[in-house]
């Protein structure tokens, strides 16, 4: 199983989650992969955007008790849970999600897509609520659309099984394993160089430590000491969980 990446402030609810991520953790047999219609794949849609089923809400929160450099804090923590965003959209749906949303002519249909992070309704069993695609491929992009589960395997890859990994094809249509820190190398720089940047101002020396664990854990993708400096933070009135941390999304393996 693959660990998606999702971001949560739990203080404030400032930064929100990633993705309302739902879907039973199934073992699944080839078979149900090879059934898998790659996205491609021009079919009508199940479903219907349904946009209206959503409330919009406003967050609030009174900051008058933290100090200046608190706040400056936490704008870096939302820039980073932004970059955990923006990875959670190519794990669970394809890398050029963007230009594909912009893509999309209906205002409605456009922020159904938005919500569900792609074209398949979470809320109604991942039903294809856009025409042209056909179910969603049970491993998400964390895995080729193709890949069934016997040749998967099969294959004689070493860290195959790893949390913090895709597989991918190479040139020669072979699978191959590409690490999280490696596929996303810019991005997590980018937000372990924020994590750094907002420990410095981290008025709770736990939870600066935290960040500055979880900064080396996101480039390397190792988790533990920072799982553990969490454990750790007791009494700051600020908590973040941020990285690759829930397998839902992967419903092939997961």
């Amino acid at each position: 199983m693959k660990a998606g990446w999702r971001r949560l402030g739990a203080l404030l609810l400032l930064a929100g989650t990633v993705a309302a991520c739902n879907g039973p953790e199934t073992g699944n047999t080839g078979n149900e992969a090879a059934d898998v219609t790659p996205a491609a794949v021009e079919q009508p849609a199940e479903g219907a955007p349904r946009p209206d089923i959503y409330a919009n809400f406003a967050l609030t929160a009174d900051l008058s008790a933290f100090s200046e450099q608190q706040r400056q804090m936490l704008v870096l923590l939302i820039e980073a849970s932004n970059v955990m965003d923006d990875l959670f959209w190519r794990q669970a749906f394809r890398d050029d999600y963007a230009d594909w949303l912009a893509s999309i002519g209906v205002a409605e249909t456009r922020r159904f897509a938005e919500l569900n992070y792609g074209p398949w309704d979470r809320l109604d069993d991942e039903k294809p609520f856009m025409d042209g695609f056909g179910a969603k491929p049970l491993g998400a992009n964390f895995y080729p659309a193709d890949m069934t589960a016997e040749q998967f395997e099969a294959a004689p890859l070493e860290g195959k099984r790893e949390l913090y990994s895709l597989i991918r094809r190479n040139e020669a249509g072979e699978l191959t394993v590409v690490p999280y820190h490696v596929a996303y190398e810019a991005e997590l720089q980018r937000a372990a160089s924020l994590l750094r940047d907002a420990a410095v101002l981290a008025e709770h020396e736990g939870f600066a430590n935290y960040l500055r664990l979880r900064a080396e854990a996101l480039v390397t993708d190792d988790y533990q000491p920072s799982d553990m400096a969490w454990l750790d933070v007791k009494t700051n009135p600020i908590e973040l969980v941020i990285g690759a941390i829930e397998t839902y999304e992967d419903r092939l393996f997961g």
